[in-house]
């Protein structure tokens, strides 16, 4: 027996069962539905029947057009929503070969000598402080012989972060870094002392190998009291951004890098280089696109070098003092 035939002798079935559900009154509405469903069934396999099923459908449309429009427009909406929701985690796994050392690094920018490898998944850390307690792993480079910081590194998922873990920030930092002046500038303080890895990733706070003098504007993008975290001239515009990446991404692993840039034997250090990439369950890497001021150093590899500066003043770097613009 033709599909068809089926389809069509049980529709004729369920609109008796409707009739007599619904009384007389409700009849002519069952026999509509069953004539619909048999030439909707049918249509499948006579082609003379598949016209009647198009005339329906464009009458429906001609008569309720907003049914037609609603689909549309959903399916719109859904592929909007699909792309943004791409754009703001594009991620894709690629190779696993080692970033090259910064004399190999083919860049036009003239901060690629900064441009560090990957730490190694085994690496050991040497501080058994604040994420490292969690399992993160934490490098912190020696200070060097003017007593300023070198480098922070950390590889951090989202479980070995102190606020996942529920400890609280203690109220300030009770160290102070080279160069660290205590200045004011129109009634706001100037500087402030600055986490290399920030808090939210390293839980460290009186480090003194993860801390160095930079402007409020620089650390959190304001010359007053308060933030601006949408500031692209500051650490904190990336961090954030970098945070919400690992909150988002619990199995992964952030591999972050963060260098001041010091000249000579200058107590305040000019600029930070900052150094990041995603990490998969499987060791592949995966870039970060966050805008602000960042740009692809290598591969997968994302990195942005701010200037330690601020609107209102300017900083003599080898003293730590400032002078209003």
């Amino acid at each position: 027996m033709p599909i068809w035939l089926i389809y069509s002798l049980v529709m004729f079935v369920v609109s008796l069962i409707l009739g007599i559900v619904f009384k007389v009154a409700k009849k002519v509405i069952a026999v509509v539905v069953m004539i619909m469903l048999m030439v909707f069934a049918a249509a499948e396999y006579i082609k003379p029947v598949q016209d009647v099923k198009n005339n329906i459908i464009q009458t429906v449309q001609k008569y309720i057009p907003f049914l037609g429009d609603a689909k549309s427009k959903l399916e719109d909406g859904k592929n909007q929503v699909s792309d943004a929701v791409n754009k703001a985690t594009k991620q894709t796994p690629s190779s696993t070969a080692p970033i090259p050392t910064p004399a190999q690094v083919d860049t036009t920018s003239d901060w690629a000598e900064y441009v560090v490898q990957l730490m190694d998944a085994d690496a050991v850390s040497n501080t058994d402080q604040g994420a490292a307690k969690y399992g993160a792993q934490i490098q912190l480079g020696n200070l060097d012989n003017q007593q300023r910081p070198t480098f922070a590194h950390i590889r951090v998922k989202d479980a070995q972060e102190p606020g996942t873990n529920d400890e609280k920030r203690a109220d300030k930092i009770n160290v102070n870094p080279e160069g660290w002046k205590n200045y004011q500038v129109n009634g706001n303080w100037v500087y402030d002392r600055l986490h290399m890895v920030g808090y939210q990733f390293s839980g460290l706070m009186d480090e003194l190998r993860n801390l160095f003098t930079g402007t409020r504007w620089l650390n959190r993008g304001v010359e007053v009291n308060g933030t601006d975290q949408n500031n692209v001239d500051s650490m904190l515009y990336y961090e954030q951004q970098l945070d919400n990446w690992v909150a988002l991404h619990p199995n992964y692993t952030l591999d972050y890098y963060v260098k001041p840039i010091f000249h000579g034997k200058e107590k305040v250090a000019r600029a930070v280089y900052m150094q990041w990439v995603g990490i998969d369950e499987n060791g592949n890497t995966i870039e970060i696109q966050i805008g602000g001021r960042s740009e692809r150093v290598n591969g997968d590899v994302y990195g942005v070098v701010l200037e330690n500066v601020s609107p209102s003043f300017t900083i003599d770097y080898a003293t730590g003092k400032v002078t209003p613009k």
